[in-house]
């Protein structure tokens, strides 16, 4: 099994878990979000020098914060624009982020959300891809997330944009949120505080 395959086969396995759980696939604009999810998870570990399972939930839940506190005050924003397309109010919002801080199991407002569905994504693509094992072949976990998001960033990209091809924005928009996010989580320090209650 070359790279791409065992990429793709990690994200398809991943997706199923998630499924099984919250009990529906993941829509368009939740996958988009797990691509971001996904790379700012390996991202950060680099950061933190963390492993995928704590780093995951707490970026996830970082990515989601961004989106609930509409905070990109460009214009055009990117946070405005995933807010729309997720067709939540601002109180569901805010309720998804204090249920996933709470880590709100067996809550019906919880379960099959939108942020434990990035949460879930992002861990499970982590496990899938076995990263607790890539991370000791390389000296340190910044090698480590170099080297793995040269491989993993133009495949799941692809596949993001083959998998919802009447969409041509896709990919850009989630590779644009990413970088709102990373300036937003370098001023607010946000991972570290989501890392306390991950």
């Amino acid at each position: 099994m070359n790279n791409q395959e065992y990429v793709l086969n990690a994200y398809k396995n991943a997706l199923e878990r998630v499924s099984a759980e919250i009990k529906r696939k993941p829509n368009q604009t939740e996958e988009a979000l797990i691509f971001s999810s996904i790379l700012l998870t390996i991202l950060s570990m680099g950061i933190w020098e963390k492993p995928s399972n704590v780093m995951g939930r707490a970026c996830a839940m970082s990515l989601f914060r961004f989106i609930t506190f509409n905070a990109d005050e460009s214009y055009p924003s990117i946070t405005q624009k995933y807010r729309q397309k997720l067709c939540l109010s601002q109180k569901d919002l805010d309720i998804q982020m204090v249920k996933a801080i709470e880590k709100a199991h067996q809550d019906p407002l919880y379960d099959s959300s939108t942020v434990r569905t990035l949460i879930m994504s992002a861990r499970a693509f982590c496990f899938e891809l076995e990263t607790h094992r890539l991370v000791n072949e390389y000296n340190t976990y910044q090698e480590f997330a170099d080297s793995v998001l040269q491989i993993i960033s133009p495949v799941l990209a692809n596949n993001l944009k083959n998998s919802y091809p009447h969409d041509p924005n896709i990919v850009n928009d989630a590779m644009s949120l990413i970088q709102k996010y990373k300036e937003f989580a370098i001023e607010t320090d946000d991972i570290n505080a989501m890392l306390l209650v991950a």
